[in-house]
């Protein structure tokens, strides 16, 4: 693989980017209408059950940086036939997640142009021909491209929940109330979960950082805290203006704060958001195949000359 060349703050950004993705835009109301207030508390919950899981990664991410990830890790501890197998499964994944992520990207593409007439599938060709080509350059210019998008939808997502809180006198204690249920929480916290799905893709390039032992935990604690702090502040204003409820409140609640904030404008700023958010997430998973691919072709390589070393090696038999 290439020498190592991604800095903490570059390592940072690409997996806050994989961790916002498009979630950010609809996971806050979706657990809003779960557990309602009570949601927030979940956002704690949530924290601290991922911090064990964090820990971990980020241990073995130091100790093993591997383009193998988390097959290389298995590999460590249950032999080869476990990591191939769960490599093979890791990209078994792909046919299924990252297409979902496309057709998503694409829609908030084509309401950012306004361009209905265009094809879906057209702009998904186009949003995979630049994920492809943003992975055929280097891995230092790959994330600096990211660190832009990630700083992009930081800025943004802080600039509407902000200034949609300045605009309104709504107290918290104000919103509708869900009543309390042990039920209802643990699936407002289930649905959180997939807010911090992203974290072992981030394994796929440990070995890029300059320094893993040292750099490796720093971007990723950073990473982390950043997308907790974002997914509780947008989940705040979601509750504040009620922007959640039904199928249609979710998936525009992001859109209606917006639009409190900035008017008109927030609609095409939501667009734009959602199109960094999924093009971000499927650029990281996709340098994650790649290396997850590459470790397997590596291994098989490898095991292919050491066949070869130890035919050599062999006494040749004679024939009397």
């Amino acid at each position: 693989m290439a020498n190592a060349q991604l800095s903490v703050f570059q390592g940072a950004n690409l997996l806050l980017s994989a961790l916002l993705g498009s979630s950010i835009l609809i996971v806050p109301a979706l657990a809003a209408t779960e557990a309602g207030l009570y949601s927030l508390l979940g956002w704690f919950l949530i924290i601290l059950v991922m911090i064990p899981i964090v820990v971990t990664f980020t241990g073995l991410g130091r100790q093993y940086p591997h383009e193998g990830g988390t097959a290389h890790y298995v590999g460590h501890a249950f032999g080869k036939t476990a990591s191939k197998s769960i490599a093979w499964l890791y990209l078994a994944i792909a046919p299924i997640g990252p297409p979902v992520v496309f057709i998503t990207g694409a829609s908030y593409f084509n309401q950012l142009i306004g361009r209905p007439e265009i094809p879906l599938l057209l702009l998904e060709l186009i949003m995979l021909l630049l994920v492809i080509g943003i992975n055929f350059a280097r891995l230092k210019t790959s994330a600096r491209f990211q660190s832009l998008i990630s700083w992009g939808l930081i800025i943004t997502i802080l600039l509407v929940t902000l200034l949609s809180l300045d605009q309104t006198n709504t107290p918290i204690n104000t919103v509708d109330e869900v009543p309390f249920s042990i039920s209802k929480l643990g699936a407002s916290i289930a649905i959180m979960f997939w807010s911090f799905v992203g974290i072992e893709a981030i394994c796929h390039v440990a070995n890029e950082f300059k320094n893993p032992q040292k750099d490796f935990p720093k971007a990723v604690a950073i990473g982390v805290s950043a997308a907790a702090a974002l997914y509780i502040c947008v989940s705040y204003a979601v509750m504040v203006h009620h922007a959640y409820g039904d199928e249609s409140s979710n998936l525009n609640s992001i859109t209606y704060i917006a639009e409190i904030a900035l008017g008109a404008l927030g609609h095409k700023l939501v667009a734009l958001l959602g199109f960094l958010g999924c093009f971000s997430a499927v650029n990281l998973y996709l340098m994650s195949f790649v290396r997850m691919l590459y470790s397997l072709f590596e291994d098989q390589g490898e095991q292919h000359l050491l066949r070869k070393k130890i035919q050599l090696e062999q006494p040749s038999s004679l024939c009397y």
